[in-house]
């Protein structure tokens, strides 16, 4: 199964910076749940579907641009996913651009995305992951 879920991010973070986000939503459990540095100011983890679509939609209010920028992927048992690399935004209003290394970790559940959770920390993601050092 962690071959296909590599797969199955692979796809995802191709789809997202290819302007695709909606396309995500086929790859996605109906009860995901999004928690992300991005998201917390807007208070708890975005849930399901239309948690998502929200987390979409707030994404591209606050930025102009938004690539997930994946340096390596790694499979961490038969339903986690770990996504090492970085996150490349820019502002909508202001045009900053920012570049933070970050960890994904995607779980999985019969086959599709459950939960997503993004850390800017490395060390804290890693470990949060379940990788050793």
């Amino acid at each position: 199964m962690s071959e296909a879920n590599l797969a199955t991010v692979h796809t995802a973070v191709k789809a997202w910076n290819e302007d695709r986000a909606e396309e995500v939503v086929t790859l996605l459990h109906p009860a995901v749940e999004i928690e992300t540095p991005f998201s917390s100011l807007a208070g708890p983890p975005y849930v399901g579907i239309d948690g998502y679509r929200r987390w979409l939609a707030d994404i591209r209010q606050q930025f102009e641009s938004f690539e997930l920028r994946v340096e390596e992927l790694r499979a961490v048992g038969d339903a986690r996913v770990v996504a090492i690399g970085a996150v490349h935004v820019r502002g909508r209003g202001s045009g900053v651009e920012l570049v933070q290394q970050a960890v994904g970790i995607v779980d999985f559940d019969d086959g599709q995305m459950r939960r997503l959770q993004i850390q800017l920390d490395p060390a804290a993601g890693s470990s949060a992951a379940g990788l050793a050092g």
